[in-house]
């Protein structure tokens, strides 16, 4: 997948964050405060660089960070670092299982990891 596809892709997710009330449909239902989804959709895009993939610094914002976690979590489960994810506090536990509810059924999130990216053009993925 080249960058433009990449860059589509990454909008029309980011995109679907902000659809109807989505996200805050989910967040309210998963106890947690009311986020909005264009806050939702613009941590989103922080999460990856120029050339459309998944930063390897994680953000600052935990938005950001827990959407980082969950593409990471389903595009490359071999980055993800246990240790961190149970030592999560319950806010930012919320909030993974929340996105990832929304996330997981992407099955394009892996060409926007790097290195998954690298192995499936080579054919090793």
């Amino acid at each position: 997948m080249n960058k433009e596809k990449r860059k589509s892709l990454l909008n029309a997710i980011a995109s679907a964050f902000d659809a109807k009330g989505y996200v805050e449909k989910l967040i309210a239902n998963k106890g947690l405060d009311s986020l909005q989804g264009i806050d939702v959709a613009q941590r989103f895009k922080e999460c990856f660089d120029d050339d459309g993939f998944l930063t390897k610094e994680k953000p600052g914002n935990n938005v950001a960070r827990a959407l980082h976690d969950v593409v990471e979590a389903n595009a490359n489960p071999y980055k993800i670092d246990i240790g961190e994810q149970l030592f999560k506090s319950v806010d930012d536990q919320k909030l993974f299982r929340a996105f990832d509810d929304v996330l997981k059924n992407v099955p394009a999130l892996g060409w926007l990891d790097r290195d998954r990216h690298g192995l499936q053009m080579l054919g090793a993925w």
